[in-house]
């Protein structure tokens, strides 16, 4: 049997109400659930990678724009203030 037809029978199980079959199914085939676990912790690893980089580029590019607006300012007083709210948000 394939993890895919044990995610199925597992869920019609479920979704009938047959909590105690679904139970007995789920030892039966302990080995296709442990794959299936598996599955799903590597799923959850691959999103958890993919929103650590999302969300670097996200800060990358807030500190490409500071850099650009912050090289924009005249020097001098204006831009130290400016670097301090900056630095404040930080």
């Amino acid at each position: 049997m394939s993890i895919r037809d044990f995610e199925r029978i597992s869920y019609l199980l479920d979704a009938l109400g047959f909590e105690e079959y679904k139970i007995a199914f789920g030892m039966e085939h302990k080995d296709l659930l442990e794959k299936l676990a598996g599955n799903i912790k590597q799923e959850v690893n691959r999103q958890s990678i993919k929103d650590e980089y999302l969300l670097q580029d996200k800060l990358d590019v807030a500190e490409y724009w500071q850099e650009n607006f912050m090289n924009t300012l005249p020097d001098g007083a204006m831009r130290e203030y400016i670097q301090e709210i900056f630095d404040l948000c930080e």
